[in-house]
């Protein structure tokens, strides 16, 4: 096809992009070779940078992370990793994950290029890996911390191994990630880079950074009182701190806030059930195709959650067979924290079906067996 390699030519020997030369009936064609064909572009031109702008400006968010994804370690910033803080940073949980999360969470497209990206951090030497530009170590470690956000399990997994990977070997990375990325608002991401920090500390063989990482941590998380609910997370910080002192931490470590308890005990007005069914329940009369998917959507949640004798219903397998049996293990009422739980999703979370209604019935699981992508109602 001509118009890839004019694409790729126009702006290195002009310094003009093809759109600026076709007519105007093949310009459509030339911002698809545009997008096509810039795993092939280290920089754009400043009519590139118009057109990458006016993708932000239409929201048209799919071109513009296909853009990003097909070379995150570009050193033009208008379209690598950074573009893509810029773009998911500021932005509700609810909203990334509508604009970015579900097109991440499928094992084509936009999954598939970060899977790329992990699996070739996973496969590669240790010689291979150390001998990156910085630059790109860093840039590449970014994006993978960004697909953390994914609801495809394998990715996150895969994801969170590649970080690890390239940590180890680049040390000096740790730090400007956690001071970047330590309280983004997403527990998703949260939970898995601070687990391959703390799988980085174990890894690595310098007391150094052991140190300086559990000293980082202590200050800026268990000192500062940032310390999240998370049971995971909270674990992963208070290794890193205990791993830190194995290795000669020189500071005084006050045990008792790395152990405090995660709320101060008390539990919030938790409703009924009647009340849950009430305020999140589905309809049942007739309604318009995209009512019944949103219904549809809430009851996968409300399912999922119900356990035994809960709501007067057949209970899920999620609720009755994973959530009510670790709940009772530890002597709660699991009809009552599944109500909570709920009310969670709903209202701390922001989960909206008009969102998320078809990715999710998409990807809905009506089985025992462990789901390869997750609902986001999940």
């Amino acid at each position: 096809d001509l118009s890839e390699a004019l694409t790729i030519i126009s702006p290195k020997v002009k310094n003009v992009e093809l759109i600026e030369l076709v007519q105007e009936d093949d310009k459509d064609n030339a911002i698809d070779a545009f997008i096509n064909n810039s795993v092939w572009r280290d920089t754009f031109s400043d009519k590139g940078h118009q057109i990458i702008d006016s993708f932000e400006e239409a929201s048209n968010y799919k071109s513009l992370f296909e853009i990003i994804l097909s070379r995150p370690y570009r050193s033009d910033n208008y379209a690598n990793s950074s573009k893509l803080y810029e773009l998911l940073w500021d932005k509700t949980m609810v909203k990334r994950d509508e604009i970015w999360s579900t097109l991440i969470s499928q094992d084509w497209d936009l999954g598939k290029c970060l899977m790329n990206l992990a699996e070739w951090s996973c496969n590669a030497t240790n010689t291979s890996i150390k001998a990156l530009d910085k630059q790109v170590a860093y840039a590449c470690t970014e994006t993978l911390v960004w697909s953390l956000s994914s609801t495809w399990r394998k990715l996150r997994d895969m994801s969170t191994h590649a970080i690890v990977k390239i940590l180890t070997k680049h040390t000096y990375l740790i730090q400007p990630l956690l001071e970047k990325y330590h309280n983004v608002n997403d527990m998703y991401i949260q939970e898995r880079l601070w687990c391959a920090i703390y799988g980085t500390v174990m890894l690595i063989q310098d007391e150094t950074v052991i140190r300086n990482v559990a000293e980082w941590v202590y200050r800026n998380i268990f000192e500062s009182k940032k310390v999240s609910e998370h049971i995971l997370v909270r674990d992963y910080l208070k290794g890193i701190v205990l791993y830190g002192i194995i290795h000669g931490l020189e500071i005084n470590v006050d045990v008792r806030i790395i152990n405090i308890p995660f709320t101060n005990g008390v539990i919030p007005t938790i409703l009924s059930s009647d009340e849950v069914m009430s305020k999140y329940g589905y309809e049942t009369e007739l309604q318009t195709e995209s009512e019944l998917k949103e219904n549809n959507a809430k009851r996968l949640i409300l399912k999922s959650m119900t356990t035994e004798y809960n709501m007067k219903r057949l209970y899920g397998n999620f609720g009755r067979y994973v959530f009510q049996y670790n709940i009772e293990k530890i002597g709660e009422d699991a009809g009552l924290m599944s109500n909570w739980a709920i009310q969670m999703i709903f209202e701390e979370f922001g989960y909206d079906a008009k969102v998320f209604a078809e990715f999710d019935i998409t990807n809905a699981s009506y089985y025992r067996t462990q789901s390869t992508v997750e609902r986001i109602g999940k």
